[in-house]
């Protein structure tokens, strides 16, 4: 079975290894548990102070 934007947590079908940053993150087609990845938020995350949508990418403090 695979992964649909309904089920979105299904693996692919044939997916046995897959390495992020190096690391394990699913080995003999079962996840490892390891910590391997870190979120990426688009410009529309409030999570963080000082979040929120920008109109351009140069609006973000770090591009200065």
């Amino acid at each position: 079975m695979t992964g649909t934007s309904t089920r979105n947590h299904q693996v692919a079908v044939g997916a046995d290894d897959l390495l992020v940053n190096g690391g394990f993150a699913f080995k003999n087609g079962k996840a490892t548990g390891a910590a391997t990845g870190r979120v990426v938020h688009s410009r529309a995350w409030r999570g963080a102070p000082g979040g929120g949508c920008r109109a351009a990418a140069s609006d973000w403090s770090w591009n200065r």
